[in-house]
């Protein structure tokens, strides 16, 4: 205590700085919780539904992985579970379940990243700096209720698809830095290699796109530097290459368990579409960053609404000038046999998933704005790429003050430009609780929301999880069950011959006359019509084709 109090005798801004790092860091955290927690409901949308539902239909089947009442999504992706559903089964609330397992994953990458930093020699601000680039939510675009699927929701807030993704990456950098500091950790190591293979049975192969592949180049970059085959075997990339063996493992356990992935969609890119997905990944790490408007979002830039940019802006940028810097210095390292290997692991990281992800299109991600969320990877070890290029200029400079004084400000007003969109952003156009009032004065056990086109899938994904103590299903296009994502409860609806409703929109006369004729006009709200049945006159398997979703 004595040292920490002399050192802020000699140097008072640079603690003040760094408290305002800790505030900053703290304040948004708390507000991640607050939001998760209390405004869940309300920022509930299809994807992060299904999230929440999984929780709900794990802990009433009391299983982790309980695929034979559900059907997958994009994937699997029942990480969370084991946090949340244990959470939800005590407390009986999806949302403060999810936000305390939230609180715990990013918790833990915090430790992480703190500890890949001290295994960098970073300073305490530098290190600040670097967990306020990983809390912040970037959401200079606003929250997209219907289906969030940037930064913020996939990493720290809401249904956080990727948080335990996000531990298994920062624990594979920090087993590579530890390796790289002779403090190799057969536990460390044992733990990695668990969560691994479970974050690859509910991912499928996105593990080894994401880390797998950069461990295979990194092993074969540094015997190629070295000029001997030997150097392949060491302990370090024995560790590593069984890493890849988990990651194969892990896949190999989820097609046993009988889930299905979305894998089997993913494809090169043709020669036409090429330039569009180099293009795509470029301004996919500008705009997962808050850096640039998103497809159809049109702000001045001399507007309040507008500035924001220039702060993400900013923050992409440094990454960029960080990742160009280092790349030069890697190059000039080789020439004289002195390679930083944490450095190369990090630049191979971003590098090889930026290459990899203009070469392929998960997804369809080709056709439309980009899937951002696949670049969060490389984007963390950018994020760290900018902590050692900050810790490599030196600290005397005025460069170096007041670019780190830029990168703290554009942090800032980013925190705060994206609560303020959290604040205002809500589904109550939705009128689920209005919908849920009516239907729960009846004895309905399933509820159809039936229309012609896709109108109604955002209500009844939100509806379901509001009402766990019913049966949902969604039918667009007159004849076609959305099970994409959903239970599989009812599938064959003839199982069920008790009360049944129906709810349309005012003016969609899309349900078959041989079916509402057994309906009785229950109520409207707002522009829905409901209607009411004391028996389920419904045969899913005879009115609705049944499509493959894959």
């Amino acid at each position: 205590m004595s040292n920490i109090y002399r050192r802020y005798k000699e140097d008072k801004i640079y603690y003040i700085f760094c408290l305002l790092l800790i505030g900053c860091a703290i304040c948004q955290e708390l507000l991640t919780l607050y939001f998760t927690v209390f405004e869940g409901k309300c920022h509930m949308g299809i994807d992060s539904s299904w999230e929440y539902l999984k929780v709900i239909i794990s802990a009433h089947e009391g299983t982790i992985f309980p695929s034979e009442y559900v059907t997958s999504t994009t994937q699997p992706e029942f990480e969370r579970l084991i946090f949340a559903a244990p959470l939800y089964s005590l407390i009986g609330n999806v949302f403060v379940a999810y936000g305390i397992a939230n609180l715990v994953c990013t918790v833990i990458c915090v430790i992480l990243l703190f500890l890949i930093m001290a295994n960098y020699g970073f300073s305490i601000s530098t290190k600040l700096i670097v967990i306020n680039l990983f809390l912040c939510p970037y959401l200079s675009n606003g929250y997209v209720v219907a289906n969030e699927l940037g930064y913020h929701e996939c990493i720290n807030g809401f249904a956080a698809y990727q948080n335990i993704l996000s531990i298994a990456v920062f624990l594979v950098i920090y087993v590579v830095s530890q390796f790289n500091s002779g403090n190799a950790s057969f536990f460390l190591n044992i733990i990695t290699s668990i969560i691994i293979v479970y974050v690859c049975i509910n991912k499928g192969t996105g593990l080894i796109v994401w880390l797998g592949v950069p461990v295979i180049i990194y092993i074969i970059g540094k015997c190629l530097m070295k000029n001997d085959l030997n150097t392949i075997i060491t302990k370090q990339n024995i560790m590593l290459m069984f890493f890849i063996v988990c990651m194969v493992i892990g896949r190999l356990i989820g097609g046993m368990m009988g889930l299905t992935y979305l894998d089997s969609g993913l494809r090169w890119v043709d020669a036409s579409e090429l330039m569009k997905n180099i293009g795509n990944v470029i301004t996919g790490i500008i705009l997962l960053l808050g850096g640039v408007p998103a497809e159809g979002i049109q702000r001045t830039p001399f507007s309040i609404m507008g500035v924001v940019y220039c702060f993400g802006l900013i923050i992409a940028i440094v990454l960029i000038i960080a990742i160009v810097y280092w790349i030069i210095q890697f190059v000039n390292s080789i020439k004289r046999d002195s390679v930083d290997d944490n450095i190369m692991f990090l630049l191979v990281i971003f590098v090889v998933n930026l290459f990899l992800f203009s070469l392929m299109a998960p997804y369809n991600a080709v056709a439309g704005t980009y899937e951002v969320r696949y670049l969060i990877p490389a984007v963390f070890a950018g994020f760290l790429m900018i902590g050692a290029f900050i810790e490599n200029i030196n600290e005397t400079y005025l460069l170096r003050k007041l670019g780190v004084a830029c990168l703290f400000i554009s942090i800032v007003v980013m925190d705060l430009y994206s609560n303020y969109f959290l604040a205002i952003s809500d589904n109550s156009y939705l009128q689920t609780d209005a919908l849920l009032k009516q239907i729960n004065t009846t004895d309905a056990g399933i509820v159809y929301f039936w229309n012609s086109g896709k109108d109604l899938v955002e209500v009844e994904r939100v509806i379901r999880v509001l009402d766990s103590d019913r049966v949902y299903k969604c039918i667009s296009y007159n004849d076609e069950l959305e099970d994409f994502g959903d239970y599989n409860y009812y599938n064959d609806s003839k199982l069920y011959d008790g009360a049944s409703i129906i709810v349309t929109k005012d003016g969609d006369d899309v349900v078959p006359a041989s079916i509402l004729n057994n309906y009785d006009m229950m109520s409207s709200v707002e522009n829905y019509k409901l209607f009411y049945c004391k028996n389920n006159p419904v045969d899913l398997k005879t009115i609705v084709r049944f499509r493959s979703k894959q």
